[in-house]
């Protein structure tokens, strides 16, 4: 899958572009890496839920294992998904 070489290179633009001094209390905003990864990793369980409409297109796949694996194996990497 290329979902990280495509996230990557958006996140480093992005980086760079937002960077810089935006006053108030707060003199640099970034977001953690870590929080960045939750919360796509979230975003795409989410979507996952997508595969459920198109199963028998896709030759009777599974999508409720293939989402199940992804929590499972999000989990040992140390990411919670948020079912809801």
């Amino acid at each position: 899958m290329k979902i990280g070489s495509s996230l990557r290179a958006v996140f480093v633009i992005l980086c760079e572009r937002l960077s810089g001094d935006y006053g108030g209390t707060i003199e640099h905003f970034s977001i953690a890496n870590e929080d960045i990864t939750a919360y796509c990793l979230n975003l795409i369980y989410k979507e996952l839920e997508v595969l459920k409409t198109k199963e028998k297109k896709l030759g009777g796949f599974n999508s409720e294992l293939f989402r199940k694996k992804y929590v499972d194996e999000c989990t040992r990497l140390g990411y919670t998904i948020n079912p809801n």
